[in-house]
């Protein structure tokens, strides 16, 4: 049994379609895969990449997971994020999981430590909110008695109520890298403004002009 799994879902279908007024269906495609690239770099960078399942039915996105050394598990078809984190969740065992979107472009190995070491400390859970503080970006818990997943509206409120119900101790971490997700055109326009997101803001720059 491993200590850790990290498991991203990848939608594989009407990729980032609240951004379909600003980039057509291959640009939000492309933006999509870069976003993936730099969240599986953090994840090599904390020394995670041979405990992360990326799960997607999309083959270019499970391509890049193999690439970064780490493991591809395969859908079916594109069932929504809940039913992709239960299939990671089927796919390997370990003591504590840690469930993040693929749509995080300034996240990074320091932000991921960040969030273990809270858990570490003092937290039985973590969880990162969005940027709107209604989703859910990194969702860090053990295996047993396992926080039930609701990656739907209002996700972040919900795994925390569900975390308290549970009797765990909850951290809450607000890092920039781990907070700062892609929906809308404001995101778009935000990312294209920072440098240190390399290629993925350069490519939001590209497509804002």
């Amino acid at each position: 049994m491993m200590a850790l799994a990290v498991i991203i879902p990848f939608k594989a279908a009407r990729q980032k379609s609240r951004l379909s007024g600003v980039l057509d269906a291959s640009h939000r495609k492309r933006l999509s895969l870069l976003m993936l690239e730099s969240v599986l770099a953090a994840v090599a960078d904390a020394g995670l990449a041979t405990a992360c399942y990326l799960v997607s039915s999309d083959k270019d996105a499970l391509g890049l997971a193999k690439r970064a050394g780490g493991t591809p598990v395969a859908e079916t078809g594109d069932r929504g994020v809940n039913a992709a984190v239960s299939l990671g969740l089927r796919h390997v065992r370990a003591e504590r999981y840690l469930v993040m979107p693929a749509d995080l472009p300034m996240l990074t190995g320091s932000s991921l430590r960040d969030a273990m070491a809270l858990s570490s400390q003092c937290a039985g859970v973590v969880i990162s909110p969005s940027r709107q503080m209604d989703g859910t970006n990194l969702l860090l818990f053990p295996a047993r008695n396992r926080v039930p997943l609701s990656y739907d509206r209002n996700s972040f409120w919900n795994h925390l109520e569900a975390s308290a119900r549970l009797g765990y101790s909850v951290g809450v971490y607000t890092g920039a890298g781990a907070v700062f997700d892609i929906d809308t055109a404001e995101d778009l326009a935000l990312l294209a403004r920072m440098p240190k997101a390399g290629r993925t803001a350069r490519f939001a720059a590209e497509a804002a002009a």
